[in-house]
């Protein structure tokens, strides 16, 4: 849910039926008006076109400066599997429940109101082309803040579950049959969104704090002393300093430095550098030879160091963390994860990042799941029994 010029907008979700068999998802949108209270009946005027997106829940959504729209990322659906033959001579499985397969979604879109309508009752859907380094995993129950002002957001994390048998699974808080393998995410992008048709891609890569040792040589650096070696670096970070234009960290809104049309290819990076403070912090966009953050023509101890990446520390793999943005400041807290005995945790700590600086994770309140101790409910073993006894009715 977003708000979008005093009007609250709600999208997708799923619902699971009571009998548990069959798990329905939606694409449909709800408008509240927040001065009348008052839910509006709308008219979305390319509903079911190619344009569209297809019902999903789990999805990133966050909405545009000035009311221009709201984009839609991802999620989770499932579809209904396809048919198969009887087999056993015709005999039928007597296995009500229909079979589906889940899909996890990396398409994106933008609902946009009418231009021309005042009363925000008509609006219109955008299929939106991606560029840049976008997560090479599709994902869902991702985390999302817009940054004010602009047409950037920043997104956290998220889950992709594969089916064992190679289908898709379910995720984002979904109800899955547990046949899944998930993967956890604890990655930071940000999403410049253009046009209605058009949006790109950042990876954001944290620098480490400095060491003492660095910390040093930028004091020399500043005092125009130092080795020679120091001022080639000063030299260095001069020249990125003049790239300031194309950094992730750029005012909102700024595209200077960066063509409409520009995208980058499988053969040439795009160098993405913000210099702030003390802190200089590149990422670099390229083939599969190369390691974002890690340019060509790097020297052994600048490559050596964005490997390393210094502790940034920061939450640890998730999906479902509540995220927001003020002042600069990134806010993380909580979310979800599944270990490999299949049981469901869920976090309580808390963190903060600087945007400015992009260096490391603060930890305001520490993650205690290591110090919980873990009961088995006598529900989930009644269920794991039933589970078993309708399979072996399956297979007479």
């Amino acid at each position: 849910m977003v708000m979008v010029k005093r009007h609250l907008v709600l999208f997708g979700g799923f619902h699971d039926s009571f009998s548990g068999d069959h798990t329905k998802y939606f694409n449909d949108v709800g408008v509240f008006d927040t001065d009348t209270r008052e839910w509006k009946k709308i008219e979305i005027t390319n509903a079911g076109s190619k344009s569209a997106p297809c019902p999903r829940s789990g999805c990133v959504m966050f909405p545009l400066p000035d009311g221009k729209g709201v984009v839609i990322y991802g999620g989770f659906t499932k579809e209904p599997a396809p048919t198969q033959a009887a087999s056993g001579g015709g005999k039928k499985s007597g296995k009500k429940k229909e079979e589906e397969v889940g899909r996890t979604l990396s398409d994106m879109f933008i609902l946009a109101p009418d231009k021309h309508d005042s009363t925000m009752t008509k609006w219109r859907w955008f299929s939106v082309k991606q560029t840049g380094h976008k997560p090479a995993q599709a994902r869902s129950g991702m985390s999302c803040t817009p940054v004010a002002n602009s047409n950037r957001a920043f997104v956290f994390g998220g889950v992709q579950d594969v089916a064992k048998d190679g289908g898709g699974g379910g995720g984002g808080g979904d109800d899955s049959d547990g046949d899944e393998d998930a993967e956890f995410f604890n990655d930071i992008y940000t999403i410049q969104v253009d046009s209605n048709e058009k949006a790109a891609w950042q990876k954001v890569e944290l620098s480490g704090k400095r060491t003492e040792e660095e910390a040093v040589k930028k004091s020399r650096r500043r005092a125009g002393g130092g080795t020679e070696e120091d001022k080639e670096e000063a030299e260095e970070e001069d020249l990125k300093g003049d790239m300031e234009g194309m950094s992730i960290a750029a005012q909102p809104g700024g595209q200077e430095g960066k063509p409409e049309d520009s995208e980058p290819t499988e053969d040439e990076g795009t160098t993405k550098v913000v210099e702030s403070g003390a802190f200089t912090i590149s990422s670099t966009i390229n083939s599969d030879t190369g390691a974002p953050g890690v340019e060509n023509g790097q020297t052994g101890k600048e490559s050596t160091r964005s490997r390393s990446q210094a502790d940034i520390g920061g939450p640890s793999p998730r999906f479902g963390s509540s995220m927001c943005i003020r002042q600069g400041v990134l806010y993380l807290f909580g979310g979800m994860y599944e270990d490999e005995e299949d049981r469901q945790l869920t976090f309580k700590d808390f963190y903060s990042l600087d945007t400015k600086k992009l260096d490391c994770w603060e930890t305001i309140v520490e993650s205690d799941i290591q110090t919980m101790e873990w009961f088995d409910s006598e529900d989930s073993g009644e269920e794991d029994e039933e589970d078993s006894e309708d399979d072996d009715m399956d297979t007479d």
